[in-house]
């Protein structure tokens, strides 16, 4: 179920936080139980601990607008937040690429040099992407009337996975011709969603950077034809 975007939150009325009871990563938001409870009490939620998000007890998880509601309410709001040691992957697509790219820059320093291993990687992180893009189309057919959050950081999301693949593999031209392969096919896939122009920034900083460091003439042709499609 897809949130109301924060912008929309009625800045005019007071709003109390709701506090982590502890340390720790935010691996899950049950955004359907904090509407339906929003929904029954007549409060208006925004949310600012999304997944991912590392919390303490002085941060809120939660604004509450209806905040005479707030002491009634506060453990079955609270419940509506899964809070773990680790991050995990099952709300949290930032982190999942994140370890994927890891993954491919190991694969990729001189001591592995294992180019095959990094482009199964991204092909892997392909299908992360449009497995968020399905479910960001989905969450925009069901929005919340009460609930109000932010997006996930998508510029962040292509920069923590493509970056680091696209340096350390800057050399090996196999590498850089996927990068841009998946780029594109996440570029398309994305249509006018701004996800489309991080997808093209990060493809032309790679190629950029690759064409400095292939020194094959051939190499440097191909890349240049898989680059095309950025024109």
């Amino acid at each position: 179920m897809g949130t109301r975007p924060l912008s929309a939150f009625p800045s005019g009325e007071p709003a109390l936080p709701l506090q982590a009871n502890r340390i720790g990563y935010v691996q899950h938001v049950d955004i359907e139980a904090l509407e339906r409870i929003a929904v029954g009490h007549a409060l208006e939620l925004r949310v600012t601990a999304m997944p991912g998000a590392f919390v303490t007890p002085e941060a809120p998880l939660l604004w509450v607008s209806g905040a005479n509601q707030l002491s009634a309410n506060e453990h079955a709001l609270r419940d509506c937040f899964a809070l773990a040691d680790e991050r995990n992957f099952d709300q949290d697509p930032r982190y999942g690429l994140i370890v994927l790219s890891e993954i491919a820059s190991r694969a990729l320093s001189p001591a592995v040099n294992d180019p095959g291993t990094a482009i199964n990687v991204l092909d892997a992180g392909a299908r992360v992407i449009e497995s968020y893009l399905d479910c960001r189309q989905q969450a925009e057919a069901e929005v919340c009337t009460r609930v109000f959050a932010g997006d996930l950081d998508t510029e962040a999301l292509f920069f923590e996975f493509f970056n680091p693949i696209a340096r350390d593999g800057a050399a090996m031209v196999e590498v850089q011709t996927q990068i841009q392969s998946v780029l594109q096919s996440s570029a398309a896939r994305a249509g006018h969603d701004t996800l489309a122009i991080f997808a093209r920034a990060e493809a032309s900083a790679a190629c950029t950077r690759a064409m400095d460091k292939l020194e094959s003439a051939r190499d440097r042709d191909a890349l240049t034809r898989a680059c095309l499609w950025l024109q």
